[in-house]
């Protein structure tokens, strides 16, 4: 009679319309690496995959109970996004916790597949991630945060000290990205555990002091140089000294680091280009910003031979080939041997998305701080 009574009271708590829902699962991802994406929508007329995924359009079809479904594939493992269009109107899957919180929402999946990726956990010693929160000027007195990861082994109580990485995510993301998407601290535990990365601390700030207008407003030749430089202030100015002053970090230019991805690309090169006595080490992954705008931001570099003591110990670049930013970092790379900046340029098959940018970071960081 126990299990009656108990399925009664759960009636009285939850909702009939939840409780008459069918059950499936979407995403249902197999272990070759087909998806069957489904949705529960008997009233609509049309139901379509948009996204990262369906470029164009990939249409649901309806059964008999008014599911609709979808399977593609096989796909290579990695994350991926998506999201469904019910009749012109945006919907995230209802069925799928996992969320990205872009300026529009979309979901996303993770195919793990049968390769063992460097950005899949493993059984090795993990270090940890804390938040932070401050009320910053660059912000105009308005509240941030930023995530600080610390190598395996860290002890705030002892005597070694570790070098800095700033690692800046891309437009309309936040501070959550390299971790929940990235897996930035999953990539450095094994990285490390492999002993192919020196451990040091990861800082990941939010990218966007300055506020994003929302609808017709927007106007990127405005936004890109302002929040470029509300951002130079809060990594240099604000971030980087808290950081110093709560963690055991080694200081100077040959200890530091920053890096990015898209729009944190351009924040990464501009920033560390303008900061040379800041930062020794500069990295950018299908940059945008300041790899467009680099005789903006980048002309600090050719002062270099006059001042040989301030030039990095590395400029990384990287952009997939088809990337939307190609010719962008392209025409960046030009630009540098034209003024024979020393860097390294590496273009890879791919898009702008997170596969990419995983394998960047991972290739990226046993480079760093080989002075340590």
């Amino acid at each position: 009679m126990l299990r009656p009574l108990i399925l009664a009271c759960l009636g009285l708590l939850i909702p009939s319309t939840l409780l008459a829902q069918t059950e499936f699962r979407s995403p249902d991802i197999a272990a070759d690496g087909h998806v069957t994406f489904r949705l529960e929508a008997p009233n609509a007329q049309n139901v379509a995959l948009r996204g990262q995924l369906a470029r164009p359009a990939k249409p649901l079809t309806q059964d008999e109970s008014g599911i609709w479904s979808l399977t593609i594939g096989p796909l290579d493992s990695g994350v991926y996004s998506y999201w469904f269009d019910v009749d012109g109107t945006r919907v995230v899957d209802p069925r799928n916790r996992y969320t990205k919180q872009w300026l529009l929402m979309e979901s996303a999946f993770e195919v793990s597949g049968t390769t063992d990726r460097t950005s899949a956990m493993r059984d090795v010693p993990a270090g940890n991630v804390t938040r932070h929160t401050y009320k910053s000027k660059a912000r105009e007195g308005d509240f941030t945060g930023y995530f600080v990861y610390t190598p395996p082994g860290y002890d705030p109580r002892g005597e070694t000290r570790y070098p800095v990485i700033f690692l800046l995510h891309g437009f309309g993301d936040d501070e959550r990205a390299w971790q929940e998407f990235g897996r930035a601290n999953v990539i450095a535990d094994n990285l490390i555990a492999e002993g192919k990365a020196v451990p040091a601390i990861v800082v990941m700030p939010h990218g966007h002091p300055e506020p994003i207008p929302f609808g017709s407003g927007f106007n990127w030749d405005y936004y890109g140089p302002a929040n470029h430089t509300r951002m130079n202030q809060q990594v240099v100015a604000e971030i980087l000294p808290q950081v110093d002053a709560h963690y055991l970090t080694k200081t100077g230019r040959d200890h530091r680091a920053i890096v990015g991805l898209s729009m944190g690309g351009g924040h990464a090169l501009g920033i560390g280009s303008q900061n040379l006595n800041t930062f020794g080490w500069i990295g950018g992954f299908s940059s945008g910003g300041a790899a467009r705008d680099y005789e903006d931001y980048l002309t600090p570099l050719l002062s270099i031979s006059d001042a040989p003591q301030t030039a990095p110990h590395l400029l990384w670049i990287g952009c997939g080939e088809d990337d939307f930013l190609i010719e962008t970092n392209r025409n960046l790379v030009a630009w540098l041997k034209t003024n024979r900046i020393e860097h390294t340029y590496v273009e890879t098959a791919g898009n702008h998305s997170w596969p990419i940018w995983r394998d960047y970071w991972e290739r990226f960081l046993p480079l760093l701080l080989t002075n340590e």
